[in-house]
């Protein structure tokens, strides 16, 4: 009963699906440039990893207290359903 009970609990934490995750976009950002939090943000909307990126995911781009410029173009190379 005990390995029964332990099996359909390690089945159900490999079978929960994915919480949906936050990603930052700050060009003025001092961290890792992971994307992580708002210190850790990517620098540019062209350094984004996609890959990291799943289908659900929020990406924030700031713009700061006035505004942000960013010099670049906004393509998403990914497609799918939350």
């Amino acid at each position: 009963m005990k390995r029964a009970l332990l099996i359909v609990t390690v089945l159900l934490i490999f079978a929960s699906p994915a919480w949906p995750a936050s990603w930052y976009v700050d060009n003025t950002a001092a961290g890792t440039n992971a994307g992580t939090s708002w210190t850790n943000a990517w620098t540019s909307i062209t350094a984004i990893n996609y890959a990291s990126v799943s289908a659900g995911d929020t990406i924030y781009i700031s713009g700061g207290v006035t505004s942000k410029t960013y010099n670049e173009g906004f393509a998403l190379p990914k497609s799918g359903t939350a």
